[in-house]
């Protein structure tokens, strides 16, 4: 939508901020839905080549889980929003 630039009143600009922070959001909750379905995967993985239980793959779980874990705050302090950083934030404690 186009807004004309006489309409262009701290209502406007405070309700675009709106829009922007529940994109912020959208982004988030995404985010925290692929994290999710990893974390299930690698666990299920996990759990299927423990049967053969080698301590190479426990090893290898490790590192990727610390790379992961790493690569997942990066995601979360990148986050623009304070908003939305406070609510990551509050989830993860």
């Amino acid at each position: 939508f186009k807004i004309k630039k006489s309409t262009y009143t701290y209502t406007t600009i405070h309700s675009e901020n709106v829009i922007i922070q529940s994109i912020y959001m959208f982004q988030v909750e995404a985010f925290y839905k692929k994290l999710k379905a990893l974390s299930v995967f690698s666990l299920y993985f996990a759990n299927k080549i423990n049967i053969v239980g080698s301590i190479r793959f426990r090893w290898f779980k490790t590192v990727f889980w610390l790379i992961f874990s790493s690569w997942a705050m990066k995601q979360v302090l990148t986050c623009r929003s304070n908003s939305t950083i406070s609510i990551i934030l509050s989830t993860f404690s």
